[in-house]
């Protein structure tokens, strides 16, 4: 071998070198400014003995993100938002997750704000709880319900509440105001030395070199931006629809967080939820909430799919909002896997029109 075809070759594997060293920190300073996990909210989270937590009454605080920050208040009654007025309005309530409580945004940007706006003749209150599934939410309704004596109640329902979190009262528990898993994925109880160590985990945002090896920080920079590659090539010759099967195979496996036994319980939860509501004067309307999968690429979410199937000829009203998405469309925030105003516009224009048109009444403030 020549000497220039070894200067060539030594000049290509330094050049190759530079690349992925540059790359590989790129990376590393993704995750140092942009990417990691922002602390959770202490002191949110109280033990109940009903829903195995709650909100903490007449907290205030905010929520840090990769993006904005955001307030968060929460009422003397346990929920997020102002003290409610019980002025004799129509009520609605409307019950969820994270989504519902409207992460990450300040409360006028969530939907529940947004569907109250279209309707000034209803009181519209928010009983999203983060991390709440069918157990949690059927419970906080039966407190509720009597009480209250809505007119309407809307379960807000996302794709993870079919997962076994969502199905078991106590299958998470606070921890100096911290919400931790206290049981593992199957359901079994931890130990009190997994019990620390998932508080640990919460907690912390060390940086792990196998992330930065398979560019993860990167790729979720770009992608949480719309400028990852394949999004550019999606916009300039359409959205096609990703590895369907790679992702179906990522739910519904035996044994795992989305399991036949957890959606068949969620099945049955949903059923009692509504129930429940009827029992105490109120119509009953389940909301699915597209998933980002759901909406952007119009998959179909199988552990969905099968709760469907369970539910179909029930008598159950539903509401399938995934029939308002379009293709290409995101309606999560850049910085966080909840909706932007995109996604709470969509769902309070909805959820406001419903309404409107099943209670012309509640157009007006006169009663």
């Amino acid at each position: 071998m020549t000497s220039a075809k070894k200067s060539v070759i030594a000049n290509a594997l330094v050049l190759i070198l530079s690349l992925t060293v540059s790359v590989l920190l790129i990376d590393g300073l993704c995750y140092l400014f942009f990417v990691k996990e922002p602390p959770a909210l202490q002191g949110l989270y109280r033990v109940d003995d009903e829903t195995g937590y709650g909100l903490t009454p007449n907290f205030e605080g905010r929520l840090l993100t990769r993006g904005p920050s955001a307030e968060i208040r929460v009422n003397s009654r346990g929920f997020r938002g102002p003290e409610w007025a019980l002025d004799g309005r129509p009520r609605i309530l409307i019950a969820g997750d994270s989504f519902t409580f409207g992460l990450p945004l300040d409360l006028e940007h969530g939907f529940v704000a947004k569907t109250a706006q279209r309707l000034p003749g209803a009181e519209v209150l928010n009983l999203g709880v983060p991390g709440y599934g069918p157990i949690q939410i059927a419970r906080t309704l039966a407190r509720e319900c009597g009480g209250l004596k809505p007119r309407h109640v809307f379960y807000m329902y996302y794709y993870n509440d079919t997962r076994i979190d969502g199905t078991i009262a106590d299958y998470k528990t606070v921890f100096d105001g911290y919400l931790v898993n206290r049981r593992e994925s199957d359901g079994r109880e931890r130990t009190p030395e997994q019990f620390q160590a998932g508080l640990a985990k919460r907690t912390s945002t060390a940086w792990k070199p196998t992330d930065t090896l398979r560019l993860v920080h990167i790729r979720t920079y770009l992608s949480e931006r719309g400028i990852h590659p394949r999004q550019v090539i999606e916009k300039m010759v359409g959205v096609t629809q990703i590895d369907t099967d790679r992702y179906v195979q990522t739910r519904m496996k035996p044994g795992g967080k989305y399991s036949e036994e957890s959606v068949g319980t969620a099945a049955r939860q949903i059923e009692d939820m509504a129930s429940l509501v009827r029992a105490c004067g109120a119509r009953f309307t389940m909301v699915i909430l597209p998933g980002y999968g759901e909406a952007y690429y119009h998959l179909k979410e199988p552990a969905t799919e099968r709760l469907l199937e369970l539910l179909d000829g029930r008598g159950l009203d539903i509401l399938d909002l995934r029939q308002f998405t379009r293709p290409g469309v995101s309606l999560i925030s850049w910085y966080d896997a909840h909706y932007s105003d995109v996604g709470t516009d969509m769902v309070g224009n909805v959820l406001g029109g419903y309404l409107a048109g099943a209670y012309p009444d509640l157009l007006s403030t006169s009663q």
